[in-house]
């Protein structure tokens, strides 16, 4: 009997070296903070922009040529990584209300017209 598998999240296609570096950042963070802190804390009481800075600084130090976090020795692209999962899951399952500090500007939209203004582009 064929099984059929169309309806399925294909976690196959994560690759497991990518899930290892995160997981050992995700360790670090547990040793430190507390197992699933970040859970429990981080992402329903610390701003959406703390998170993106983080994000920012990480991705910052790797563009400059810094590869490897100097209080954990792993690298910044993998910092920057769990930090997007972070935000992510704050995106998914904090009160926004509470916890997104966007800027918001007559600019903020997903509409098309403000792309194009944002990106100076032609239609």
């Amino acid at each position: 009997m064929a099984k059929f598998d169309d309806d399925r999240i294909p976690l196959q296609l994560l690759p497991p070296e990518a899930l290892f570096e995160i997981s050992k950042v995700l360790a670090m963070g547990a040793k430190k903070y507390g197992v699933n802190d970040w859970r429990r804390d981080t992402i329903h009481n610390i701003p959406m922009s703390r998170t993106y800075g983080s994000i920012q600084r990480h991705l910052n130090s790797w563009y400059a040529g810094e590869d490897l976090d100097p209080e954990s020795g792993e690298n910044h692209v993998t910092h920057a990584i769990t930090q997007s999962i972070i935000l992510l899951m704050q995106i998914k399952e904090a009160n926004a209300s509470k916890v997104d500090d966007r800027f918001v500007n007559d600019f903020t939209t997903d509409s098309k017209e403000t792309k194009q203004v944002l990106l100076n582009e032609d239609s």
